[in-house]
C-alpha cells in the first residue's frame, strides 16, 4: 500500500536537513507551503528554524501555494519528475504572485532530488 502523500512529502523534504547544500539553501527560512491536491486532501509544509514538518492545514494560511494531482506530487517527491518540467507541462501550478518564493522552493526540491 502506498505511503500517505503527506508522509511521503515529509520524508522527501526531511532530506534537506541532512544534505549540506540543501541545508545551506534552507538557511533561516521561515516558510509555509500549502500543497493543494486536486484529487485528495491538502497538506501544509512548515519550514522553521531548520526543521521541516508536514501537517494537515487548519486553514489556508500559507506563504506559497501549489496545486497538482496526487500522481504529480508522488512523481516529484519520488524524484521521477522535476518541478520545472511539471510546471512547463502545466501539471504543477504555483498559485499567487509568480516567482515570489517559487524559484527557492523548486531549487530546494532539485537539490533534494539530486542528493545534494
Amino acid at each position: 500500500m502506498d505511503q500517505p502523500l503527506a508522509q511521503q512529502a515529509q520524508s522527501f523534504f526531511e532530506k534537506a536537513v541532512t544534505l549540506e547544500t540543501a541545508q545551506a539553501h534552507l538557511g533561516n527560512k521561515d516558510l509555509t507551503v500549502l500543497f493543494t491536491v486536486l484529487n485528495g486532501h491538502p497538506f501544509r509544509l512548515r519550514i522553521q528554524d531548520g526543521k521541516i514538518r508536514c501537517e494537515e492545514p487548519a486553514d489556508a494560511e500559507a506563504d506559497l501555494r501549489l496545486e497538482a494531482d496526487e500522481d504529480t506530487y508522488r512523481a516529484l517527491f519520488g524524484g521521477r519528475l522535476s518541478p520545472a518540467h511539471a510546471f512547463h507541462r502545466r501539471i504543477l501550478r504555483f498559485v499567487g504572485i509568480p516567482y515570489i518564493g517559487f524559484p527557492w522552493l523548486t531549487r530546494l526540491m532539485k537539490l533534494i532530488q539530486g542528493g545534494g
